[in-house]
């Protein structure tokens, strides 16, 4: 937290990423203000309805070292990034009934895509700053609980409104309040999925190692050399580079052997979710999840204040696992 904002008694300072050119700079509690780099432009926190993380596609700067001097809007690129805005009361009519469909826990729109919404709020509202989810969440709620706002996150798998008095609103007490969860389809190949009981497990053997082309291509000029040494060279010196050979393929099969039958793990029990993935076990509190999400072949279990990654072989698999730990704790 101490990377994004300043935390005080009536009022939190924005810093880092979220301290933009144009953005806000203070929410001033004591003052009823949103404060920003020029004074004129402060206005009063009942401008606003409520605080939001959402997952859309900004401009943003490359990373690239590479500055394009004579073209400067080459230094930039439109990317899919997490941020966090201010929401205010007047919205477009479409987006403000997405909000009161949420805050009375109505059902949502047919047809609804969290991107297309997400995109739509962030159009409307004013941006704070662009960093990764987890710090966008913590600070999210940091400004709900100074300001009395509750918070919106559109991301993930479906929107979550938190009342400001439950900001800390667990999946599990969704329960009758979240959209379908969609049953999880065919379980991939090499991910095994049971029950135990009313814990559920996951797990899946680690995938082996691949020999780099470059470590392949010596051992098989080393054994091509011993080969014809044996016909057109000394026999000994023959031997000798067959016995190299010998020995580089007998590293790289020991480097490519699965090691025992160790498997990575998710275990979802009704207090405990475990995660073992090869550096030890890591637990936390089932009654402390708040989200999942997916990204690439993480499946990442939000909690609190905190996140679980969880890193699968292969992206089905991390989606797989998402429905299935949804439908196992919803």
């Amino acid at each position: 937290m101490s990377d994004e904002l300043t935390m005080g008694d009536d009022r939190i300072d924005f810093q880092g990423p979220l301290c933009g050119s144009g953005g806000p700079r203070v929410i001033d509690q004591k003052a009823g203000l949103v404060r920003f780099g020029n004074p004129s432009d402060d206005r009063p926190l009942s401008d606003f309805r409520a605080v939001a993380v959402v997952y859309s596609e900004r401009t943003v700067r490359r990373t690239s070292n590479r500055s394009h001097a004579f073209d400067p809007s080459q230094n930039f690129t439109q990317k899919m990034v997490h941020s966090l805005v201010l929401v205010p009361r007047q919205l477009p009519p479409r987006t403000a009934a997405l909000l009161d469909a949420l805050e009375g826990s109505a059902p949502l729109p047919p047809g609804f895509s969290v991107i297309v919404e997400a995109h739509a709020l962030a159009e409307a509202s004013v941006l704070v700053g662009i960093v990764r989810p987890l710090a966008a969440r913590n600070a999210a709620k940091a400004i709900a609980r100074l300001a009395g706002w509750p918070v919106l996150e559109l991301y993930g798998e479906f929107p979550v409104w938190r009342p400001r008095d439950r900001l800390d609103l667990t999946l599990q007490e969704w329960r009758g309040s979240i959209p379908s969860i969609p049953v999880p389809g065919a379980v991939p190949s090499g991910l095994q999925v049971r029950r135990d009981g009313d814990t559920l497990l996951l797990s899946f053997a680690p995938a082996r190692p691949a020999l780099p082309p470059a470590y392949l291509l010596i051992a098989g000029v080393v054994t091509a050399m011993g080969s014809i040494g044996l016909v057109f060279v000394d026999g000994n010196a023959a031997l000798a580079v067959g016995a190299i050979a010998g020995v580089l393929i007998l590293a790289g099969w020991t480097a490519i052997r699965p090691h025992g039958r160790a498997t990575h793990s998710l275990n979802v029990g009704p207090e405990r979710i475990q995660w073992e993935g090869g550096e030890g076990p890591i637990e936390i509190a089932t009654q402390s999840v708040e989200m999942l999400r997916v990204a690439d072949s993480f499946l990442v279990i939000v909690t609190h204040n905190d996140e679980l990654r969880c890193t699968f072989p292969d992206p089905s698999f991390a989606e797989h696992a998402r429905w299935a730990v949804l439908e196992h704790v919803i």
